[in-house]
């Protein structure tokens, strides 16, 4: 009799877990495979019933729990897809570790792929599969297949859960039938790893603009939605921070409208009136917002 592979999630992020799903429903119509353990943290981006002995909750940073937890349930193979944190030595010789990369692997390899390619203006992206290494997002590719970055992060996370699910079924299958290929990466001395953004990236400063473009801005808002450090706006007089979700472009303002431009100063946290930016090629009304204190 043959023996089972027996696969693991580890992950946090929702549009990975979406993907765990569809895997788990794949795999009790094919069930020459097992799926004994999902790891996740006290952070995950889903709720989940801590009854199901098959659920596993670490911190992220500990990798010798995680570690553990794949020895005792004599795993095979481990998808590490929508995790934040770095995977070492001796997890990455023990098992096949499989990682999800929303990118065009080589490009935007390393932290917040999918914000830093909106924001660079990217309109076409992939969904890479890979074999982890001792690098950053550097090894061997298993396939990658392209997505499109337009309408706002629900829509494109959306895209990676169905294409990565998509990609994550064919290398089940693969597996099973030891069909397995990987290609090297090219050319990643052009393409070093980006740094994960920091929430002080988000800023948007008043003095910039009356030289800003429309879809400059927009691309940052819809590229900085929850769950992540949302664009933000300082007015250093009143002491608020407007922090900015979603906007459209507008082109007329009505007349109560509040105005930001770069000589604006002051907002408060009880505004009533539509908010606009004025920018180099026109306004934006913004249509969802919050107001804090600096």
């Amino acid at each position: 009799m043959v023996e089972k592979k027996k696969i693991a999630f580890v992950l946090y992020r929702a549009w990975a877990y979406e993907i765990y799903q569809e895997i788990l429903a794949f795999q009790k119509e094919n069930p020459n495979f097992l799926i004994p353990a999902l790891i996740t943290t006290p952070s995950a981006e889903f709720s989940f019933s801590e009854s199901n002995s098959h659920i596993y909750v670490v911190e992220g940073n500990d990798g010798n729990s995680i570690d553990k937890i794949l020895a005792e349930n004599d795993i095979d193979v481990v998808f590490y897809y929508g995790w934040s944190w770095i995977v070492k030595e001796p997890t990455l010789s023990r098992y096949l570790c499989m990682c999800l990369h929303p990118s065009p692997l080589p490009k935007y390899r390393g932290g917040s792929p999918i914000q830093n390619q909106i924001i660079a203006g990217e309109v076409i992206s992939a969904v890479s599969v890979f074999k982890m290494g001792v690098g950053i997002d550097d090894g061997d590719v298993y396939a990658q297949a392209s997505i499109s970055l337009e309408g706002s992060l629900t829509d494109i996370l959306g895209r990676v859960a169905i294409t990565g699910t998509r990609i994550t079924k064919r290398f089940i299958e693969d597996l099973l039938s030891s069909d397995l290929v990987f290609i090297p990466q090219n050319s990643l001395k052009d393409s070093p790893p980006h740094k994960r953004r920091k929430a002080n990236e988000s800023e948007i400063k008043l003095k910039d603009l009356a030289i800003t473009p429309y879809i400059k801005i927009y691309n940052m808002v819809r590229a900085l939605a929850d769950p992540y450090p949302n664009a933000f706006i300082v007015f250093p007089i009143s002491g608020k921070t407007l922090y900015i979700q979603e906007i459209e472009r507008c082109d007329e303002v009505s007349i109560d409208a509040l105005v930001i431009n770069n000589g604006y100063q002051q907002i408060t946290a009880n505004t009533q009136s539509p908010i606009y930016i004025c920018l180099v090629d026109g306004f934006a009304r913004i249509t969802k917002y919050r107001v804090e204190k600096n």
